[in-house]
């Protein structure tokens, strides 16, 4: 089984500068059930060329899992929820080498699913 469900996982990525906004798209993707697990991970240093200048950052990095069907879902619901004009958004297919864990997305992601209907 996780043979054939790792290759539809994606890992998608966002960050920000302020952890409120952090909580804002955690809390919109969590209520979106698209994802069984969304993450913050606080102090990233980021340096990035914007406007002309180098610019320095202390940010959020967030990273929820999504099935390749919910991508689009998940980067309207980040876009819509971000403090940033241009938010870093991407994502990674996510090879899942321990059966019990895809399981338990698929399961959990079903399971969410059935709440909404």
């Amino acid at each position: 089984m996780a043979e054939q469900t790792s290759s539809s996982i994606f890992e998608i990525q966002t960050t920000t500068d302020e952890l409120s906004a952090s909580l804002v798209i955690r809390d919109r993707l969590v209520e979106s059930n698209l994802t069984p697990c969304v993450k913050i991970q606080p102090g990233c240093q980021s340096t990035y060329f914007w406007e002309g200048a180098w610019r320095n950052a202390q940010e959020h990095v967030l990273t929820a899992l999504v099935p390749e069907a919910y991508l689009e879902q998940l980067v309207s619901i980040i876009k819509s929820a971000h403090n940033y004009t241009n938010p870093e958004i991407i994502a990674r297919r996510l090879t899942v080498l321990s059966s019990e864990y895809a399981s338990w997305i698929h399961d959990s992601l079903a399971e969410l699913q059935a709440s909404q209907s």
